[in-house]
C-alpha cells in the first residue's frame, strides 16, 4: 500500500490516542465512472434536510509528528489501482460526530490523492446537525446530508475523483475498530459494509 502523507496544519494540537496502523493509498473514480470496477450514481436523493446556511470556519490543527501519526491511524484506504473494493474504498475512526471539526483531520490526508475536495455527502442522523457550507483548512466545502445515503459511510468528492468511506462509530472499543480499518482498507477486499461491521462484532 502506498501511504498517505498530510499536508502543514495551524492551529490546535489534535488528542493523541495509543493507537496505530498503517494507512494505504486511496482507490478513486470519477464522478461518472468508477474506476475500480464499482459502479456509482451520479446524483444523490434530494431528501437533504433544512440545515443552518450560515458557514462553519474550523481552525486546522497543528501539523505535529504525534497528531498526523494518530489521525492517519484512524484512516484504512486501498491503493490506486488495487481494483475490485466492494462497497468502500477504505474506512475511517472519527474522534466524535462534529463532521467539520472531523473533516479537519481527514481531508488534509486526501488532499495529495484527490486534489482539492470541493464536497462531502454523509447520512443524516449519524453526525451532529451541520451547515451546508463550512470552511476546512482554509477552503469552503460543501457539506450535503441525505436520509437515503448508505448507513456508516461518506463520499469524498474533488473535481473528477470521489472516494467512499465506512465510518466507524466513533464510541467503537478500541479492540475492535482496527480489524475494521485494516479490513476495509486491504486492496482486493470486496466485503460488504454489513459484513466489515459484523466481523468486529459491530452492527450495521
Amino acid at each position: 500500500m502506498q501511504q498517505v502523507g498530510p499536508a502543514p496544519r495551524e492551529g490546535r494540537k489534535l488528542k493523541v490516542t495509543e493507537f496505530f496502523l498503517h494507512v494505504g493509498g486511496l482507490s478513486t473514480s470519477t464522478s461518472a465512472n468508477s474506476d475500480t470496477g464499482r459502479s456509482r450514481s451520479g446524483t444523490e436523493s434530494t431528501d437533504m434536510a433544512s440545515v443552518a446556511l450560515t458557514s462553519t470556519p474550523i481552525p486546522t490543527p497543528v501539523a505535529s509528528a504525534a497528531a498526523s501519526d494518530e489521525s492517519r491511524a484512524r484512516l484504512s484506504v486501498k491503493s490506486v489501482g488495487s481494483g475490485t473494493t466492494g462497497q468502500v474504498d477504505g474506512a475511517w475512526w472519527p474522534h466524535s460526530r462534529g463532521l467539520v471539526e472531523e473533516l479537519s483531520n481527514l481531508l488534509p490526508l486526501l488532499l495529495g490523492r484527490l486534489g482539492r475536495v470541493e464536497r462531502v455527502s454523509y447520512r443524516l442522523g449519524e453526525w451532529d446537525p451541520a451547515a451546508r457550507k463550512a470552511d476546512v483548512g482554509g477552503e469552503r466545502i460543501r457539506l450535503a446530508g441525505f436520509n437515503s445515503k448508505a448507513a456508516h459511510t461518506v463520499d469524498v468528492l474533488a473535481e473528477q475523483h470521489r472516494v467512499t468511506l465506512l465510518v466507524i462509530p466513533p464510541d467503537t472499543a478500541p479492540a475492535l475498530a482496527p480489524s475494521v480499518l485494516e479490513a476495509a482498507g486491504t486492496d482486493g477486499n470486496a466485503d460488504s459494509i454489513a459484513a466489515l461491521l459484523a466481523a468486529a462484532g459491530l452492527s450495521n
